[in-house]
């Protein structure tokens, strides 16, 4: 804490995050005595070096491991903290709020979170009606406790701009939200205008589909394109999506139709651009949870013929998918490690910090592979892609499949990969109004197939 003063001053608010996802063993008949003195020793080190210092926590660890944390052990993590010395940031209340179950949290100072997204992945979502509201809940609440504030906490805030938008008025509003005028004013804002057929196109995203309060996403989800082909019975085959599982494709083509629809008046923005590319890479991106079953079907009742079709109309999928986000430069991979690279002051820092770039969207470490997931240009075609198309050349060409060397080749590339500083290939320009037609067209009926979607029971 003094060097960081030192360098950079202070505002007295000190963020200590104690056994994230771990669980500390201490005997029985001592474990909470040893849990107020933990507390104590982190609010003792941070007041040695800064008597006004207020020790900031998030509740992760209670969020995740709720049986483990409970009313007992909370309390007596802070039993010896004073009460204006300690501040705990409840991450998710739009989704999993721990102040709601817990008496010894809200009885703290406490902090309500949106935390929206993990990874900062790159897809369409969001639960805009509870973003509306969810602040207001609390404080309407009697019981809500030491309620000091609200606030954002997502991992990556560089997508899905109308959510944090949303999210910065609310946090600062008395009422809840009315989507049925916020919206309109945000795409005027957005946008430059807000014609009859993009308030109904936000509507309907803002209820029944990407952006609507029933949608249920989690973690580390990702789409089946962005996933590892992993070792099962046909590995990389029994993925399933949960949240986009449940997302059915009728309304937002429909919304996504009606947002083209608007592209003769609101073509010259920019923003308006870059919403299109969002909203038609997630339509398109609906058809490989739809493909990959077909696939697997097709595969194991011995229909060969069926099934290389269907792959490469997969392996085609993650290359128009590449295209569309090509025609966005922040969409693209070469975006990503060129901005890396730029902060280095030699060429081996750089090397060094492109590998870090590399590392982090891909294997990350430990057992978050693929938790970073991006949707870029280059990504797709040139990693996503590579370790699908090298899966299906087994499947296809080795009767004696042997999922253990498969994985271990597909991991020895992504090493290779990651330790590569070679130019990355994408695809680059490309207008997005007429390739987003384009795909929307290609795409129109394969997502509209009555493939049944699992289950959450079956998934």
């Amino acid at each position: 804490i003094e060097e960081y003063t030192k360098e950079y001053g202070t505002d007295h608010l000190y963020m200590s995050d104690t056994f994230i996802e771990m669980k500390p063993t201490f005997p029985a008949e001592t474990r909470l005595q040893n849990y107020a003195e933990m507390g104590e020793g982190v609010y003792k080190a941070i007041a040695a070096a800064d008597p006004d210092g207020v020790w900031i926590m998030m509740g992760w660890p209670f969020l995740v491991l709720p049986d483990y944390w409970g009313e007992e052990e909370i309390e007596a993590m802070f039993s010896k903290v004073p009460q204006e010395k300690a501040i705990l940031l409840d991450l998710a209340v739009e989704s999993t709020p721990i102040w709601k179950r817990s008496k010894a949290f809200r009885e703290r100072q406490w902090i309500s979170s949106v935390i929206h997204n993990y990874g900062e992945n790159t897809m369409t979502y969001g639960i805009l009606p509870t973003v509306a509201d969810v602040h207001q809940k609390v404080l309407a609440d009697p019981d809500h406790g030491n309620h000091v504030g609200a606030g954002i906490t997502p991992e990556g805030i560089e997508q899905n701009s109308v959510v944090y938008e949303l999210q910065t008025d609310a946090i600062w509003s008395k009422k809840p939200i009315d989507l049925a005028e916020w919206l309109p004013a945000y795409c005027r804002q957005r946008y430059g205008a807000c014609p009859p057929a993009m308030e109904q196109a936000w509507k309907i995203l803002s209820t029944e589909s990407v952006y609507g309060a029933d949608m249920d996403f989690s973690a580390g989800e990702q789409d089946l394109y962005a996933a590892k082909p992993c070792i099962a019975k046909h590995p990389g085959l029994d993925y399933r999506p949960s949240g986009l599982a449940e997302l059915q494709p009728e309304p937002l083509l429909k919304a996504v139709d009606l947002f083209i629809s608007c592209s003769d008046e609101l073509g010259g923005s920019d923003l308006y651009r870059r919403d299109l590319v969002d909203l038609v890479k997630q339509y398109v991106v609906l058809n490989d949870r739809l493909l990959v079953p077909q696939i697997k079907a097709a595969h194991e009742a011995g229909d060969t013929a069926k099934r290389d079709s269907l792959i490469e109309q997969f392996m085609q999928l993650i290359g128009d998918l590449d295209r569309l986000l090509g025609t966005r430069p922040e969409y693209r991979l070469s975006h990503w490690i060129n901005d890396a690279r730029a902060k280095a002051t030699t060429p081996e820092e750089a090397d060094l910090y492109e590998h870090n770039a590399r590392q982090i969207i891909t294997r990350w470490g430990g057992n978050l592979t693929d938790y970073a997931f991006k949707e870029w240009s280059g990504l797709l075609n040139g990693y996503y892609g590579i370790r699908w198309r090298m899966f299906f050349d087994r499947l296809q060409n080795d009767k004696a499949f042997d999922a253990a060397d498969v994985k271990a080749n597909i991991e020895a590339w992504e090493m290779s990969w990651i330790n590569s500083t070679a130019p990355v290939k994408e695809n680059t320009g490309g207008d997005e109004i007429a390739i987003a037609r384009e795909l929307l067209e290609r795409y129109r009926k394969q997502a509209l197939s009555k493939t049944p979607v699992p289950t959450k029971e079956q998934k």
